[in-house]
């Protein structure tokens, strides 16, 4: 079955989108959005697959007058949720960030600096070994 997130975005244009399944049958994606790759309005925004229906989309990430870019969700091992992203206006110049959630994405933490030059994962889920 087919089946879009959305059928009219609150942007004209998306990208890097990632998917986790929370629970059985229950997912979340996230993506970046916002008028064009790189332009300073550009968040992270997520949606909540139920079992039967997505949600409207909500922002997730975001940074005032900076771009946000390439989200990564990860289930760890033991359910807690992570969203990894970059902020800042050109891959050269990023800055990672992180948020957590302990309750499948329906509440986060706010957002938290990575070490300088680390990004976390940028377009592949890292693997739990």
């Amino acid at each position: 079955m087919l089946m879009f997130i959305f059928e009219k975005a609150p942007f004209p244009k998306c990208h890097a989108s990632t998917i986790v399944e929370v629970s059985p049958g229950k997912f979340m994606a996230a993506w970046f959005g916002g008028t064009d790759e790189g332009a300073k309005d550009v968040q992270i925004w997520a949606s909540e697959f139920d079992g039967k229906t997505w949600s409207v989309p909500q922002v997730l990430g975001r940074e005032a007058g900076q771009p946000s870019w390439n989200p990564v969700l990860f289930l760890t091992p033991k359910k807690d949720l992570v969203l990894w992203y970059k902020i800042g206006p050109t891959p050269q110049t990023w800055t990672g960030m992180v948020r957590r959630s302990s309750d499948a994405g329906k509440t986060w933490s706010k957002p938290e600096q990575l070490p300088a030059s680390f990004y976390g994962p940028v377009r592949a889920k890292p693997i739990a070994l």
